[in-house]
């Protein structure tokens, strides 16, 4: 095993789930990975790439001990992919059709498919049909068009308003309002973004509360949210791609506002972050005592802003993975123009090298040792990899080498969470050591492993990420 690394992202504390945001029951987690695997295998290369690709990697097996005392070798270029990439595209597209067929034959109309009893429940609402709005995109990229006409007409007749109860503005932003921003991108259809106007013209109260911290629920028919006490890192820095999608198409002045609420929400963590660590995940309102007089970009865009204080553990799974995603995404959302959202990603990444990498095999990424590695967590090596690959961080040479085999890493160590497993799916938290390799939990069809993989094949074109892909979709 000498000269074999694996790179493993570990959370501060033992592996937990985190309420509504872990609630994929069938057909969103399908719909998200067979996306990416269509990105990974779409036109424009050529097939004899998929032939038992040379993987460029050490062909040492590794043996390692899983839970039972049992051992799975584990030897990189093994069989891992022998199919066309035509063939690929078909399964994938075939996979796709399949799971939209059963969520309409047993599900319409409901937020999920459960699978085991094939019935719909609703998690968001009750009357929105959430799987709907968020897999439309798919189906139109897909060119299924008879499926993605049959999802049309149902957001069409959505009403929003008809969520009479409190739900997420987490869950109800990322995947409603998201889900119909990325429908008029891409079709250019007025429908969504009327949609989309309307649900942003309820959602928008969430930045009404009186306390610093966003609400973390609201009921959107009375227009009422939660007071906001406390709230994630992640669920309050994840919406800003949204907000402001949505204020750019519409021009409309209270969705406006609502974009700059969600822009200086994310400008109030950065400024917030400890300078040598994480950014911690748990949000409440700064006491007097504790707010800063920041100055620069901050005091421009939001002379109003408002006052957080950070604390808890750091997370790169649950409660914390997508606001460092986001600060990437939205540097790029804007042009690659506000360049502080940039230098926070780059620092951020920084003190994740410096404080939470081990680096021997399996190389980990941890707050405390010992933990295992969530599955949210493999958002990472995408992340880098994109920053990388749209020349969003401003490294040396050595730097973005050392990047790069970080996330080369830290991808490999994604797949290998599936691979160590008899079923072939990984769950929510997965231990890497080689003495006591083990999963933890269910799985939840996320798409982060097999969109790591999907980011290392654009930025390196090494072709065993997208056999790593094809095996997890197998």
């Amino acid at each position: 095993m000498v000269g074999r690394k694996w790179w493993t992202i570990v959370n501060g504390k033992k592996m937990t789930t985190f309420g509504s945001a872990n609630r994929k029951v069938l057909f969103l987690g399908v719909s998200g990975i067979i996306l990416v695997l269509l990105g990974l295998i779409w036109r424009g290369h050529r097939a004899p790439d998929w032939e038992r690709p040379p993987l460029g990697v050490d062909e040492q097996a590794m043996v390692i001990e899983v839970a039972g005392g049992e051992f799975v070798e584990f030897r990189p270029s093994d069989k891992l992919f022998v199919v066309s990439a035509e063939d690929a595209r078909k399964q994938v597209v075939e996979a796709m059709k399949h799971a939209w067929g059963s969520y309409v034959k047993y599900a319409w109309g409901k937020d999920e498919l459960a699978p085991l009893s094939r019935v719909g429940v609703d998690t968001f609402g009750s009357c929105t049909g959430i799987t709907i709005v968020d897999a439309a995109d798919t189906l139109y990229i897909m060119g299924l068009k008879d499926e993605f006409k049959k999802a049309r007409e149902w957001i069409a007749g959505v009403d929003f308003d008809c969520i009479d109860e409190h739900v997420s503005v987490f869950e109800t932003t990322i995947r409603s309002l998201g889900g119909l921003m990325s429908l008029y991108e891409l079709t250019d259809d007025k429908v969504f973004l009327e949609k989309a106007e309307s649900l942003g013209m309820s959602l928008r109260h969430s930045f009404d509360s009186k306390h610093s911290v966003p609400s973390n629920s609201c009921n959107l028919n009375q227009k009422d949210c939660a007071p906001g006490f406390r709230a994630s890192l992640a669920s309050i820095g994840t919406t800003q791609l949204e907000w402001r999608a949505l204020a750019y198409h519409t021009k409309k002045q209270e969705l406006k506002q609502a974009a700059r609420e969600s822009q200086c929400v994310m400008m109030g963590l950065m400024n917030a972050s400890p300078p040598s660590k994480l950014a911690p995940s748990n949000v409440s309102p700064a006491s007097h005592e504790e707010r800063d007089v920041t100055g620069g970009e901050l005091d421009k865009l939001c002379p109003n802003h408002r006052h957080f204080r950070l604390s808890g553990s750091t997370r790169t799974g649950g409660e914390g993975d997508s606001y460092y995603e986001y600060l990437l995404k939205v540097y790029l959302q804007g042009g690659s123009s506000e360049e502080f959202y940039r230098d926070e990603f780059d620092r951020q990444v920084r003190m994740l090298f410096e404080h939470h990498v081990e680096y021997e095999w399996p190389v980990r990424l941890y707050d405390r040792k010992g933990d295992a590695m969530q599955h949210l967590a493999c958002f990472f090596p995408g992340a880098i990899s994109l920053s990388l690959m749209t020349n969003s961080s401003s490294l040396s040479e050595g730097q973005t080498k050392q990047w790069t085999e970080i996330a080369e890493g830290l991808a490999e160590s994604c797949y290998l969470m599936y691979h160590i497993t008899d079923s072939g799916l990984s769950s929510e938290s997965t231990d890497l050591d080689p003495k006591r390799a083990r999963s933890y939990g269910h799985y939840l069809q996320r798409p982060e492993a097999v969109e790591a993989q999907f980011y290392l094949w654009r930025q390196t074109k090494d072709p065993k990420y997208r056999a790593y892909a094809w095996r997890i979709f197998e």
